[in-house]
């Protein structure tokens, strides 16, 4: 409802499951290889970059900032929000430990 508090628990955990989710879909055994292959693609783009970011990237990059600005409290647009988002993502890609 409009004016109530959001859930700050049940945000932190929707948060934490997104990132322990990633962890899981980059360190699977039968999943790795897509991991790789996105890796390349941040690295080196080529024509399959624009779909991997619009079709992958963002949308998770746009929700979870979503998330993030919730539990914070402030906008999902403010730039510190972004950047938040981008150093957690940033954090789980690149060093992503087995779960």
């Amino acid at each position: 409802m409009p004016g109530e508090a959001p859930d700050r628990q049940a945000i932190r955990d929707l948060i934490l499951s997104a990132c322990h989710n990633m962890i899981l879909l980059l360190t699977q055994d039968d999943t790795v290889n897509l991991s790789k292959f996105i890796s390349r693609e941040q690295l080196a783009p080529t024509a399959a970059y624009h779909l991997i970011h619009q079709q992958v990237i963002a949308p998770l990059h746009h929700y979870l900032t979503r998330l993030i600005a919730a539990w914070t409290g402030c906008e999902a647009s403010d730039t510190q929000m972004i950047l938040h988002t981008h150093a957690l993502l940033g954090e789980v890609l690149a060093f992503p430990s087995r779960a």
